[in-house]
């Protein structure tokens, strides 16, 4: 068995990956801590838990997604495979 892990796109869900994020205003606007937040973005690899509500509101209020596109969205649109 090969030696992988699943994380989070971070800056990729945005779009653009150079495009400019207001942290502060998705903090608080998805009920998400700020340091969180820049974990999500810039640290995915080092996301060891990620609580489904709490993916569920960045999906929702910080990526402005309704639930239709939330429950439509593929696996591979959210994570990736990397090597450990």
């Amino acid at each position: 068995m090969e030696n992988k892990k699943i994380i989070l796109k971070g800056r990729e869900l945005h779009g653009d990956p150079t495009q400019r994020i207001n942290i502060r205003a998705l903090s608080l606007k998805a009920n998400i801590s700020i340091p969180a937040i820049y974990k999500m973005l810039d640290r995915p690899e080092e996301i060891k838990f990620l609580d489904m509500s709490m993916l569920y509101r960045y999906l929702t209020a910080g990526l402005g997604k309704s639930d239709a596109e939330v429950l439509e969205t593929r696996l591979g649109d959210i994570f990736e495979i990397r090597e450990e």
